[in-house]
């Protein structure tokens, strides 16, 4: 009977023993798939980061081709001005850029905007051209170009028969970007 109770009390201490391991072990597993949850959502933000970051590179490598990234070129802007004019044959033109200004006053702003004003004076022979030359100049600028004003009007002439060309005054902001690096 000794025997017996002694084997039973072995039989209850190793069913505790075994019962006890196998909540360690549940715990150890639950432990492990939180882990390899975290784990796994940690690599699906990596990736959609890594998709992002990508697009936006590709969008940066852009903006740099066409120049609305980095120092403003005023060479480069002053280039496209005269072939420009030299395509259309185009009488009197000038033009004039203003000083670059930050269009955010804020400080902070990794990329802030710039704003330079072209003022720009020329005489079309017509209408049309004098549309084909500011969609020109939009499609040539290393800069975002919108067009805030323009005056399109006929030049007095004093023969009735001579050909009366246009004349036309406009102001056009030139955008750009630039890293903020402290050096403006």
């Amino acid at each position: 009977m000794l025997g017996l109770a002694a084997s039973l009390l072995l039989a209850l201490a190793l069913a505790l023993w075994s019962h006890n391991l196998a909540s360690q072990a549940e715990q150890a597993r639950d432990t492990s798939r939180k882990s390899k949850n975290q784990i796994e959502l940690r690599l699906q933000q990596a990736a959609a980061e890594k998709g992002e970051l990508g697009e936006r590179a590709v969008l940066y490598r852009e903006l740099q081709r066409i120049g609305i990234t980095g120092k403003d070129s005023r060479l480069a802007w002053a280039e496209v001005m005269d072939s420009v004019a030299k395509a259309f044959q185009t009488q009197d033109i000038s033009y004039e850029f203003a000083p670059r200004v930050p269009l955010d006053k804020t400080s902070g702003n990794v990329w802030p905007y710039f704003s330079s004003t072209l003022h720009l004076q020329f005489k079309p022979l017509h209408e049309a051209e004098f549309l084909a030359i500011l969609a020109d100049i939009q499609r040539r600028a290393p800069a975002l170009v919108l067009l805030n004003s323009c005056q399109l009007s006929r030049s007095p002439t004093p023969d009735e028969g001579a050909l009366r060309p246009l004349s036309a005054d406009c102001k056009m902001q030139w955008l750009t970007a630039q890293q903020d690096r402290g050096e403006r």
